[in-house]
This record gives C-alpha cells, structure tokens and sequence, in this order.
C-alpha cells in the first residue's frame, strides 16, 4: 500500500497512528483485530515491538553507537540469543537503505516485493514516483490535508 501526497499532507501522521507512536483523539484502530489506538506506551511498545517494524526517512539512529548496535538494541528485549541478534543484524545489514539513488531505490523497491511475498504488509509514505504502477502494490491512498480521498 502506498500513502500519497504533498508534504504536510498527513501521510506521517497516518503511520505515527497505525504504529502506536500517536494515539487518535477519537475513533479506533485495529491490526489483526486488536484495538490498538488506546494501548498503554508499554503495551503499545511491546505491540510494535513484535509486529511492526519501520524504516525511517530521517534515520532515527544514536549517534554514538555503531550501526551494528543500532539495528542490535531493539532485539535484546524480546529475549533473542546474542546468535540470532548476531544473524539478524547481519541480514538487516544487507538491506538497509536511506536517501537512495536511482538504482539502490529500485533495488529497495525489490526488497519491498520480496517482503511483500513473505505475506507481510508494507505501507509506504511517498510522493516519489518510482512507486506508481508497481505490480505488487495492492492500493494507492492519496490523503489531502489530512483527510483520505478515495
């Protein structure tokens, strides 16, 4: 699914509420049919922690600690062994991706089809156009001052 529109439009905010990193002034929102729009932060956080996952446009990275450490600290709370951190960090390394050219976006645009193949659900907040007309995109959500036209 692609969320399209112009700066300022509310396609981040759209994606701060299905993430439980904002919680709604009203209304509901559901994943797997769990409410998740008035989840504690602790709940919420655990939420996320096991069944979302983001890559953000502006990094969102410490500074101070490597990237290996990065990618690291999200998994140490979910009780995986130092091995499986270890494998995990090293296949996320071979994806990772931010502010790409042409051929390294259309090498992510692959990784988001192969995850879209593994079943997974990928939401992306794009105005750029290498996202129109990818076969393996089941719909476009344009959004207009905050408000989804259809």
């Amino acid at each position: 699914m692609i969320l399209k529109g112009i700066s300022g439009s509310g396609k981040s905010t759209l994606l701060s509420l299905i993430g439980t990193l904002q919680k709604p002034t009203s209304g509901d929102i559901k994943i797997d049919e769990e409410s998740i729009a008035k989840l504690p932060d602790l709940h919420a956080s655990n939420f996320r922690a096991k069944n979302l996952g983001f890559i953000f446009q502006a990094y969102n990275l410490f500074n101070e600690l490597s990237v290996k450490d990065n990618i690291s600290i999200p998994l140490i709370p979910l009780g995986f062994s130092q091995k499986d951190i270890d494998e995990k960090v090293s296949e996320a390394l071979k994806l990772s991706t931010a502010n790409l050219d042409l051929n390294n976006s259309i090498r992510f645009v692959e990784i988001l089809k192969d995850l879209k193949n593994l079943n997974k659900t990928i939401i992306v907040a794009s105005h750029d156009p290498i996202f129109d007309d990818l076969d393996f995109v089941d719909k476009i959500i344009h959004i207009k001052n905050g408000i989804i036209c259809e």
